[in-house]
Formats: C-alpha cells, structure tokens, sequence
C-alpha cells in the first residue's frame, strides 16, 4: 500500500516543487480523487480544523506555485477574491450568484462566437463563468 504523503511529495517533485511542509499539507487538502474549487480562506478553515495553522500569504504564495507547476487554474469568479480550481482540464463554469458556488460546464457543452483578436494580439485562452441563480 502507497503512503498518500508520498504520493503528495512525488507530485510535487514531479512539478518541480520542493515538498515543503506546508505544500504536503495544502496538496493533502486540493489533490484527492474529487476536482474542487477552493480559495485561500476556505483553505485557512480546513487547515485550522486540523489543529494546525499557515499565514494567509504562505496560503496565497503555495496557490500561485502550484498554479504556474500546472497543477491548478486560476477561475474568474468575478468577486474580488481568487478561485482556483484543481480540474485543469479545459472547461468552462457556472457561478451561483447567491452563493458563489461554481460548478463546472464540460468543454464542449458551451458554444460560443470569440471575436478575432486585435492586430498584434493573439487569443490564449478562453474562459466563460456563466452566472445563474435559483428560481422563486
């Protein structure tokens, strides 16, 4: 049987990231077998759940390592926080305006006409949040 730790660290090598105490502990928390949504502050509850403790900006600056790793997208969520989701396959997502929750649109389940970039730009990426709410 496979030590989950060792799994953990062995991913993050693998992204070229050194497996710091606190990068096992936050890849324990993003990288199980269910795709998920988190912020920082989301993750400071869990983490303090577990009796431990890590400074909002060690959070923030593990989040970003790992997104330029590859390892998690960044989600334009449209509040002022940010969003990271652990699903990097490409997929767009809707937002529920009375919560914040975002759930994820498979790929080719949304179709959409892009415009043509501006002379001397190219298009990178695109990401559409389609915002829903409950009916009455």
């Amino acid at each position: 049987m496979t030590d989950h730790s060792t799994d953990i660290k062995t991913m993050l090598r693998s992204a070229n990231l050194r497996p710091t105490r606190q990068r096992v502990l936050l890849a324990g928390l993003l990288f199980g077998p269910t795709k998920c949504h988190v912020n920082a502050d989301v993750l400071a509850q869990k983490i303090a759940q577990m009796g431990e403790h890590m400074a909002t900006a060690t959070i923030y600056n593990c989040l970003h390592q790992f997104e330029a790793a590859g390892l998690l997208q960044r989600v334009p969520s449209g509040d002022d926080g940010i969003t990271f989701d652990t699903n990097i396959a490409k997929h767009h997502h809707f937002l529920v305006e009375e919560t914040g929750e975002l759930i994820d649109i498979p790929f080719g389940d949304l179709q959409a006409d892009v415009p043509q970039a501006p002379t001397g730009y190219e298009i990178e990426s695109v990401e559409m949040v389609v915002k829903i709410r409950k009916i009455s």
